[in-house]
């Protein structure tokens, strides 16, 4: 799993909660997130919040991962009318 927090000494406030009891022993990552660090979320995700949110329903969540899925293009992103490679 991977949360955001603020480091203050050597305390990591988190932005949510692990949902671990309290007292659970964890290992952590620290890396510094920048301007530039864009936040991932992958598309199970996003459609997990969804779903978890009100007001959307499970059909809506369900054609937002169709779209995503649809939408997806190969590695390869040449056209028929680009020049082939030598």
């Amino acid at each position: 799993m991977t949360l955001r927090g603020i480091a203050r000494g050597t305390v990591i406030e988190l932005e949510q909660g692990t949902g671990l009891p309290e007292g659970t022993v964890v290992e952590v990552e620290v890396k510094e997130v920048t301007a530039s660090t864009p936040k991932r979320i992958s598309p199970a995700e996003l459609a997990q919040f969804l779903r978890s949110t009100p007001g959307v329903s499970q059909e809506d969540a369900d054609e937002l991962m169709r779209v995503i899925k649809e939408g997806r293009r190969p590695a390869d992103y040449r056209g028929i009318f680009d020049e082939p490679e030598a």
